[in-house]
């Protein structure tokens, strides 16, 4: 039996990399129409109450609430180091351009010109396909 030297064993490894790498597929964008009459169907009242529902089970970054308020989404991030401190944060419905939703539960809130505003990650797709149906309809409805 021949046992390999460090400089094989390197060599192995970094083709194993190379070859991982090579055949691994990036993560697919769920073929979604945004429901862009949302907001109209629901009023913009309860459609605020079920962003918020939605957006505080947000696995990245955590938020402790989220509406569409004058023109603006706003949400606030709830960071947690050694105490809990809130981030408010706002982003222009007009700057929204598209918000694409991935396999992998990524949502990433997309501006004119491919400038990603925020990336949130929801633990089902189907929470982040509702949150981008959402948000589209309130940037269609303003």
């Amino acid at each position: 039996m021949k046992v390999l030297s460090w400089w094989s064993r390197l060599e192995t490894g970094v083709l194993l990399l190379v070859v991982g790498l090579l055949t691994s597929g990036c993560v697919a964008l769920v073929h979604h129409a945004p429901d862009l009459g949302l907001v109209e169907r629901l009023g913009p009242t309860a459609a605020n109450e079920r962003l918020d529902r939605l957006a505080i089970r947000s696995v990245d970054p955590p938020l402790r609430s989220a509406a569409v308020e004058n023109g603006y989404f706003t949400y606030t991030v709830e960071w947690v180091v050694v105490l809990a401190f809130p981030e408010k944060r706002r982003i222009p419905l007009e700057r929204i351009g598209r918000v694409d939703v991935y396999e992998n539960s990524v949502v990433l809130v997309v501006g004119h010109h491919d400038k990603q505003h925020q990336r949130f990650v929801f633990a089902p797709v189907e929470d982040g396909t509702m949150f981008a149906d959402l948000l589209m309809s309130f940037r269609e409805a303003h």
